[in-house]
């Protein structure tokens, strides 16, 4: 019990900021992936005209949106810009940038199979969203980057497609938490709501709780390891400004024992146990 007093006493010291709000990039779920393409131009090459006169129609947002169906039938978003890659001396050869891509993963609305940024793509290159990498010939890909006079085009791959963003695009708000109202009796609700979590310094990723009037805990982790998303749950303890809660992965389960701070709510800090290791945690509340 004194080891555990004294690793919550230093947390509470190191702990460091607050939570990281979600970028418009993020907030392209699944379902609104689908519903925007609707509204897209569907395109089978797109040239780096067209590329760069379409770079910041998602708003807040540098590069131009593209929207992707996959091989596998995955729902699929990047950001893309041409670029040049300098070589030796003064020489340089155009690429085409994947800021950022994220695929979907089936039947989950904001769980990823693959995600990457900064991707530098050749001319002869093949991309396959399903993997997140450059492919060989051989293996299905979503689609080829080809050179065109002085610059580069993308040309989709037959089985999937392709859509770009015609007009600006406005993010959808994320989903926010109730506000917690300080001026009235501390209680469970109070551990409700969405927190960027801290895990050993090793971990990280998205937690958003649920309690009821009785002081169980429901909700969800999406980690930043796998983009995937895993069940939570637990029930507020005694005294109630305490909280155990178990998230559930495939083949195994993590513990959590947690204190809210009763202040303003701002934040969990804790230790938790994976297996046999034991270690401590915080979590700072995100205010979408």
């Amino acid at each position: 019990m004194v080891r555990k007093g004294l690793l919550v006493g230093f947390l509470l010291l190191y702990f460091l900021g607050t939570g990281r709000s979600q970028e418009p990039f993020d907030l392209l779920v699944r379902s609104e992936l689908a519903r925007l393409s609707a509204s897209f131009d569907a395109v089978e090459t797109l040239d780096a005209k067209t590329i760069t006169l379409a770079e910041g129609r998602l708003m807040g947002s540098p590069g131009t949106l593209l929207i992707a169906k996959t091989q596998q039938g995955r729902w699929a978003r990047m950001l893309v810009s041409q670029a040049r890659q300098k070589l030796e001396g003064d020489k340089s050869l155009p690429i085409l940038l994947v800021d950022k891509f994220a695929t979907c993963m089936d039947g989950e609305e904001r769980a990823l199979t693959q995600t990457g940024k900064e991707v530098r793509l050749f001319s002869g290159f093949r991309f396959s969203l399903d993997l997140g990498q450059v492919v060989p010939a051989g293996v299905p890909a979503d689609f080829v980057i080809l050179a065109e006079g002085k610059g580069l085009k993308i040309q989709k791959e037959k089985g999937s497609e392709l859509w770009i963003a015609k007009q600006e695009v406005v993010a959808p708000k994320g989903v926010k938490p109730a506000a917690i109202d300080v001026s009235k009796p501390f209680g469970p609700h109070w551990f409700a709501g969405h927190y960027r979590l801290f895990d050993d310094g090793r971990r990280m990723g998205r937690m958003e709780i649920e309690a009821d009037k009785d002081g169980n805990l429901s909700g969800s982790l999406f980690s930043d390891k796998d983009n995937k998303r895993y069940d939570l749950f637990g029930k507020v303890a005694m005294p109630n400004h305490t909280a155990q809660f178990t998230v559930r992965f495939p083949r195994s389960e993590q513990f959590f024992q947690a204190w809210i701070f009763t202040a303003d709510g701002s934040a969990l800090v804790g230790t938790t146990r994976f297996g046999e290791r034991e270690t401590g945690f915080y979590a700072t509340r995100i205010k979408d």
